[in-house]
């Protein structure tokens, strides 16, 4: 009875309090509550231990019957009291409630506090809560630019809420565009997750123009013959709508770009016809600015320069705890680059911007281009750290992980 007994003197303790008028006295009630069914959790717990020994000592006889008389006697008081004191816990919140209803004021919606409006933002945003992994919804900003342009204090509240999930390249223009981001006074308070994406512009390819020339001719001739293959179902394959004999008249065009690039990767000279000449030079633009792309990733590379920055722009955002490292996104430079196969063979501006497409890593090891910026994976977890950020969660997305392990693993670090 000894928990019965402090939880009495608790109550008693505490109603000497004075009080100064009802509602007081009612708040001063719920306080004493609280300290009784504190005092009945701590008894509940002695009970629960008592048993476990009871249930481990080898006690018989007399003395375990007297144990088990006192612990029957014990709960028999216990649960009539606790089930009082929640009734009239129950009735005094009720009171509370009727007491101080008539002097509450109606509140609005710009009344809240900042840490309301921002909760009521995040699920108006699309909340995905904490155990999303890695923010993969991404980046859902409309109705926060709408909330943004209905008065200063919506603008203040929801504007870190634009951003949860940013991607930077390697590449001069992303890296900009990422520690614009991170300095940004707002809205790098709410980006949540970085991925790391590192296409690969290849030094053998950006170096020897008739390596560039044999690579995509090579992978134009894949392509190829694929679509040759589906062409009774092409119009359907390409999701165009090009009759059948337009798709065949450009199977034809595609071989003999095929036929130039690797008569140039032999031997430029014997090219001479206008056709010949036209597609060579958008084989040596493209090449160009290839070759372009390739010295920007060197520099970068150079000294851990894009380690450094990345690393320093992590520190600034407070709230980033997930990074993401991976060779391939369907966002940036394959998006700019990229295009179907029918707009390539049918449009020479197409055709040189996706010469200018990285490459994934499995790509590199697969044609045996040499090898990728694999030190990027250990250095910049290690840069993250020692400029001040703090990351949680680490997933790495590789190309030739996927190619050789078969396996896409999330690690918490």
């Amino acid at each position: 009875m000894d928990i019965v007994d402090r939880a009495l003197k608790v109550a008693v303790e505490q109603l000497w309090h004075p009080l100064t008028n009802a509602l007081d006295s009612l708040y001063q009630r719920m306080k004493i509550l609280a300290s009784l069914q504190v005092a009945f959790r701590e008894g509940e717990w002695e009970f629960s231990r008592a048993s476990l020994l009871l249930e481990n000592d080898a006690i018989v006889g007399d003395e375990l019957e007297l144990i088990q008389a006192d612990r029957e006697q014990n709960f028999e008081v216990f649960e009539p009291l606790q089930q009082a004191i929640e009734l009239i816990e129950s009735d005094t919140r009720i009171s509370v409630d009727n007491v101080s209803r008539p002097t509450l004021r109606p509140l609005k919606l710009l009344e809240m506090p900042d840490e309301v409006l921002i909760k009521i933002f995040d699920y108006v945003k699309g909340w995905t809560g904490k155990t999303a992994p890695f923010y993969e919804l991404g980046n859902i900003g409309e109705d926060v630019k709408n909330l943004r342009l209905t008065c200063r204090r919506f603008c203040s509240t929801s504007s870190d809420l634009l951003l949860r999930f940013v991607r930077v390249e390697l590449n001069p223009s992303s890296l900009s565009q990422f520690e614009e981001i991170s300095r940004h006074p707002t809205i790098s308070k709410g980006v949540r997750c970085v991925r790391v994406v590192l296409p690969l512009y290849n030094a053998t390819l950006a170096q020897d123009i008739s390596t560039f020339a044999q690579h995509n001719a090579q992978e134009l001739r894949d392509l190829t013959e694929t679509m040759e293959l589906l062409l009774p179902h092409a119009v359907h394959a390409v999701n165009l709508h090009f009759p059948t004999e337009k798709v065949a008249e450009e199977l034809r065009n595609a071989w003999n770009i095929v036929d130039i690039w690797e008569s140039y990767a032999i031997n430029p000279k014997d090219l001479v016809r206008e056709t010949d000449l036209i597609y060579c030079g958008v084989l040596q633009e493209a090449h160009e600015r290839y070759r372009q792309h390739f010295q920007e990733q060197v520099i970068l590379r150079k000294d851990a320069y894009f380690i450094k920055a990345v690393a320093a722009a992590i520190a600034r955002m407070p709230t980033v705890d997930a990074l993401e490292i991976c060779d391939f996104d369907y966002q940036g430079s394959w998006r700019t680059y990229s295009r179907s196969w029918i707009d390539q063979v049918s449009d020479k501006e197409a055709l040189g911007q996706n010469l200018l497409v990285p490459m994934r890593w499995e790509q590199a090891r697969r044609y045996e281009l040499g090898d990728p910026p694999t030190e990027i994976l250990v250095k910049l977890p290690a840069a993250i750290h020692q400029a001040g950020g703090l990351v949680t969660a680490l997933k790495l997305e590789l190309s030739f992980q996927r190619a050789t392990l078969h396996s896409r693993k999330t690690k918490r670090i």
